[in-house]
């Protein structure tokens, strides 16, 4: 395709992936990956702090705006994430940080759908075990 892409899954017994790239999923065999087009995504050198109670935490200031939409419905969360996605981008925002949580996955998969369908979101990742957890979604914004 040529075109940039996140890795969303570790390769599966035949050697895919999946692939998430301009809002397509696609399993590709993991041998035919390229070095990223453009510029690594931004996200990866996150600066982070120690709170108080121990645990770490992003930076709100210095880093990302946080949108955190835990215990919310499905509607009331795509909602404010529609909301929060205007405003990063009337703000010339990059990133957003979207805290969902795990509960019963389903808030965390209908905001990583719709993530995958916005014109405001040039991609998203979800976070590992350094940027927050699988109960995190991190977001570039594009430029419309």
């Amino acid at each position: 395709m040529n075109q940039d892409g996140v890795v969303q899954s570790v390769p599966n017994a035949r050697g895919e992936v999946l692939v998430l790239s301009q809002s397509i999923r696609l399993q590709v065999p993991w041998s035919d990956l390229k070095p990223a087009l453009s510029a690594a995504n931004p996200t990866s050198n996150l600066i982070r702090s120690r709170s108080g109670n121990g645990n770490m935490q992003v930076s709100f200031a210095e880093v990302d705006k946080t949108l955190d939409l835990r215990g919310k419905t499905v509607e009331e969360a795509i909602s404010q994430l529609e909301m929060a996605l205007d405003r990063a981008t009337e703000q010339s925002e990059d990133r957003l940080k979207i805290i969902h949580g795990h509960g019963t996955e389903t808030l965390k998969k209908s905001i990583r759908t719709y993530l995958s369908r916005s014109v405001y979101v040039k991609k998203w990742k979800a976070g590992n075990s350094e940027t927050g957890g699988d109960g995190v979604t991190w977001v570039e914004l594009g430029q419309l």
